[in-house]
């Protein structure tokens, strides 16, 4: 079983999705975030309908929904829907879409790394709630062997997931009365935000007409920021994902190996989405899934019409005095990792990474 070493302290869219502008690239080359079409909304998979459409949810969230997990068809990713009221473009009755996926994705982050939440483990098997057996987060509501029973989501997550969505749509709202378009870059999301975290590294779609595809891009980015020397040791690694103009967010925690995406968007039958996998177990499979379920568009796309973006974050600072973060070091690496000379190319390995993988798979069939 999954269980934690020890506790630490401490889319291609219609012109009239975009307000006005049909541009997809700022002026400084990078991708900017946009609302999804009634078209592509309608790609997206739906998947499990939740039980609880029909649930209040309140700002504050004064009545946390139990989210339940399930495991995919071959049990390697394990997955929860939220209501559909617990959205991006739904959350606190709002009545018009929202376009702050990037900003959305980026303050979860911040709550995540603030908080010290710790990522649900699944091996394929068994599950375990690590935040809740490291903080007692939840255990007054529902009993952990319940928790584990039911592979309920930990309960903080979906908090903060609420509150990410409330002000990264609060953020957009406000800017967008200083600015002629709705969408969003991941620098512009990050200034938002106050610039708590930086951008170790970036990395968008060969620009070459390579037949690099979306799998390929995905899986082997991911898998050289985790295996990276200068990554070992990083208790948690922050990814923000872009595919086809939305921005996901995709957590890795180091002493579970567990990898996480957590996706802010209404989705066909549902609302906001949360999957996890083991890295070294499942990480293939983990990013075939999320493009099936996440991005289908972007498994039809040719490699230099993918829109895809994927940037690593850091945490800048500063800490509050009520934050509690798994990695306290992360501060101490803050003040060389601003020096944009210093930050390590977590990306480097990508075409190693790819090659291999695309050899195996040819040794295989």
């Amino acid at each position: 079983m999954c269980v934690p070493k020890a506790r630490t302290s401490g889319r291609r869219t219609t012109d009239s999705d975009a307000a006005g502008s049909n541009r997809i690239e700022s002026d400084d080359g990078r991708l900017l975030s946009r609302r999804v079409s009634g078209a592509s909304l309608s790609t997206l998979s739906s998947g499990y309908e939740s039980d609880y459409n029909n649930n209040e949810v309140t700002v504050g969230l004064r009545c946390v929904p139990l989210i339940p997990g399930f495991p995919d068809s071959d049990d390697n990713v394990l997955m929860w829907h939220f209501p559909r009221r617990i959205s991006q473009t739904r959350l606190s009755k709002r009545k018009r879409p929202s376009s702050a996926c990037s900003l959305i994705a980026a303050a979860l982050a911040e709550y995540i790394y603030r908080r010290g939440i710790r990522m649900p483990c699944w091996d394929g098997q068994q599950y375990a709630d690590v935040d809740a057996i490291l903080s007692n987060a939840g255990c007054h509501t529902v009993a952990l062997n319940d928790r584990t029973t039911q592979k309920l989501l930990p309960e903080r997550i979906v908090i903060a997931m609420v509150d990410a969505i409330l002000e990264g749509n609060a953020l957009a709202d406000k800017a967008m009365v200083h600015r002629t378009s709705d969408l969003f870059t991941v620098p512009n999301a990050l200034q938002l935000l106050g610039n708590k975290f930086g951008e170790v590294s970036f990395v968008n779609a060969p620009k070459s007409k390579s037949s690099t595809d979306a799998f390929i891009l995905m899986y082997a980015h991911l898998k050289s920021a985790i295996e990276h020397p200068e990554t070992y040791s990083w208790k948690q690694l922050f990814f923000l994902l872009m595919f086809v103009e939305r921005c996901v967010l995709v957590v890795y925690q180091r002493d579970v190996d567990s990898i996480v995406i957590l996706d802010s968007h209404t989705h066909h039958t549902f609302g906001a989405f949360v999957a996890t996998a083991n890295a070294s177990k499942s990480l293939d499979r983990f990013c075939i899934y999320v493009l099936q379920k996440f991005y289908p568009e972007a498994l039809l796309n040719k490699s230099n019409d993918l829109r895809f973006e994927m940037s690593m974050l850091y945490f800048k600072g500063p800490l509050k005095d009520v934050d509690t973060p798994i990695d306290v070091d992360a501060m101490h690496r803050a003040k060389s990792l601003n020096k944009p000379c210093a930050r390590p190319k977590v990306f480097e390995d990508f075409e190693r990474i790819a090659l291999e993988y695309t050899r195996r798979q040819n040794a295989q069939d």
